[in-house]
């Protein structure tokens, strides 16, 4: 999690991702998944990158948290949460996603809203962060870029 470490963002994401993913009644709002059985809007996987370009138009920096295998992303989790059923159900649900599965989720950090996209399939868990707020490294939303961005975000998703 070498990103969230820079972004000092690192309690965030993990908190952000525990709650989100088993209550979405905490202070961050659930925007969207893949997952039909959600109590959060549905969008098609064919619609994430479209949906994710808006983000990417709206916000001046991302962060690309990307390229964690499953078993990785969840051992990190492990050393920063703590034995609780809460962890366990994070845990159990991250482990039981076998086809690719998208979500996003809103919060404000106090310095504005940041929206975090994670993608996690059979064995990866990809991220990527969308931010107002300057941080370290972070990676400018450009116009030309755009494309690009498109492109590498909808490898994310094979």
């Amino acid at each position: 999690m070498r990103f969230v470490k820079m972004l000092g963002l690192q309690r965030f994401v993990l908190n952000i991702c525990v709650l989100g993913m088993i209550s979405p009644l905490f202070g961050q709002q659930f925007l969207w998944s893949t997952e039909l059985e959600s109590d959060v809007p549905h969008i098609p996987l064919e619609k994430v990158t479209e949906e994710v370009l808006k983000y990417y138009d709206h916000y001046e920096f991302y962060y690309d948290g990307a390229g964690y295998s499953k078993d990785k992303f969840l051992e990190t989790i492990l050393n920063y949460g703590d034995k609780s059923e809460g962890w366990k159900q994070f845990t159990d649900r991250i482990q039981a996603i076998k086809k690719v599965t998208v979500f996003a989720i809103r919060d404000n950090l106090g310095r504005g809203s940041v929206i975090l996209v994670a993608a996690i399939s059979e064995k990866n868990v990809n991220m990527v962060v969308f931010s107002n707020y300057y941080e370290n490294d972070p990676i400018l939303t450009v116009p030309f870029e755009r494309e690009k961005f498109s492109n590498w975000f909808g490898s994310l998703l094979e």
